[in-house]
């Protein structure tokens, strides 16, 4: 099992966001992966950031972050528009909001929330099993 440390979570957050790079690229990827896998880019973030925090909390801190960000979309300041044209903009802003991305935001910390706990979990003794999550 992987050892909990902000190096761990690092190549984790590297990992995420190229794996959402390349889904947006290929045309048989869905695009609710790539939204599912910006979620998980923020979990891992909130996780660099904050490497002995507990996973439920910083689940829900990403899914509300996620939640905010979409919801911002609503607003349609010009400055906001034209910060969201950009690329960087574009990808960590979006251009538009949709119900849909909300259930893949969901999705992925619901899933990313799994993926952590079998990656950290670790054996203390073959009676206990209990976690470092």
């Amino acid at each position: 099992m992987i050892k909990s440390s902000r190096a761990a979570y690092l190549v984790l957050l590297l990992i995420t966001i190229t794996l959402g790079l390349i889904g947006r690229r290929l045309s048989f990827v869905p695009l609710a992966t790539g939204d599912a896998l910006w979620a998980v880019a923020v979990f891992w973030g909130l996780h660099l950031l904050t490497p002995k925090a507990r996973t439920f909390r910083l689940a829900l801190v990403a899914l509300l972050i996620s939640y905010a960000v979409e919801f911002s979309q609503l607003w349609q300041a010009s400055w906001l528009v034209q910060l969201r044209s950009t690329l960087p903009g574009k990808l960590l802003l979006g251009q538009g909001f949709l119900y849909t991305d909300l259930i893949a935001y969901t999705l992925g910390i619901t899933g990313v929330v799994f993926v952590k706990q079998y990656l950290f979990t670790r054996s203390k003794g073959s009676s206990t099993g209990q976690t470092v999550c």
